[in-house]
C-alpha cells in the first residue's frame, strides 16, 4: 500500500527565531499545499527537526531562550497540546533518526511501526493494536517506574517500544502516558524528510483515555518532582 502522501517537499533552511506562541519558525512549518491536502483528508500536518539541532542553553526552561524560541528545539511534539516546547507535554521525539517516547517524571508511552499504509486507513479495532487499546497504567509509583524502563514489549506476536527507526513513508502507532496530563493513541506517518533532517509528519488521533494518576504517600506528595523535567 502507497504512504497517504507522496508530495516533495520544500525545505526552507532559514529560521525565525520566535515564541511558538506567536507563529511557527520557518523550519517547523509545513507546506501550504501539503497541509491543505492533509485537512481534506481530515489529518494535521507537522515537522519536526532532529534533537540537537537548535539547542537549548544549560539550565534553560523557558522557550525564548532557544535559538527558534521554542524549548526543545522544534525536536518534540504534543499531539494534546499541538505544541513543539517541551514545556507543554512532548509526546514524541526525534533523535538520531529514531523516534522516541516518554521524557520525563512518570510519562512514558509506546510505538508501533505498521509499515507501509496510508494513515487515514488505520482505526483503533485493528488486531496490531489491542495490547495499545486494553493497556491500563499503573498506580503505583514503582509499578509506573518498572513500565518505564521497559524498551520493549511484545505479544501476540507484535513489538511496542520506546524508540523506532524512523522509515520514510511508514506508518506508526503511539500510546504516549503522562500522568496528571493526557493519555492518547495516535497513528502518525512520515511524509517525507528534508535535507536538513527535518521531518513532515501527517497524524490523527484514535482514542483518548482518562488522564491517569497515581496513589500520592506520605513521601509522595508533591507531583511537581515527578513532573518536572
Amino acid at each position: 500500500m502507497r504512504p497517504v502522501f507522496l508530495i516533495a517537499l520544500i525545505v526552507v533552511a532559514n529560521t525565525v527565531a520566535v515564541a511558538q506562541s506567536t507563529k511557527l519558525p520557518e523550519i517547523l512549518t509545513p507546506d501550504t499545499y501539503l497541509r491543505s491536502q492533509a485537512e481534506n483528508e481530515g489529518i494535521s500536518v507537522f515537522k519536526l527537526v532532529p534533537r540537537g539541532m537548535f539547542k537549548d542553553p544549560d539550565g534553560s526552561y523557558s522557550d525564548r531562550d532557544n535559538p527558534i524560541g521554542i524549548r526543545g528545539g522544534g525536536a518534540f511534539y504534543s499531539f494534546s497540546t499541538g505544541s513543539h516546547s517541551y514545556n507543554k507535554i512532548p509526546q514524541i521525539m526525534l533523535e538520531s533518526d529514531n523516534f522516541g517516547t516518554g521524557f520525563s517524571g512518570l510519562n512514558y508511552g509506546f510505538l508501533i511501526d505498521l509499515g507501509i499504509a496510508p494513515v487515514t486507513a488505520v482505526t483503533a479495532d485493528m488486531s496490531e493494536l489491542e495490547f495499545l487499546t486494553s493497556y491500563k497504567p499503573p498506580t503505583i509509583i514503582a509499578d509506573i517506574r518498572n513500565e518505564q524502563y521497559k524498551s520493549r514489549i511484545e505479544t501476540k506476536g507484535f513489538a511496542y517500544c520506546r524508540r523506532l527507526p524512523v522509515i520514510i513513508g511508514h506508518t506508526y502507532v503511539l500510546r504516549a502516558i503522562g500522568y496528571d496530563e493526557a493519555d492518547v493513541l495516535v497513528a502518525l506517518n512520515v511524509v517525507g524528510k528534508g535535507d536538513d533532517g527535518s521531518l513532515t509528519i501527517a497524524w490523527k488521533k484514535l482514542a483518548e483515555f482518562s488522564k491517569p494518576t497515581y496513589e500520592r504517600t506520605a513521601s509522595v506528595t508533591d507531583s511537581s518532582s515527578f513532573l518536572k523535567p
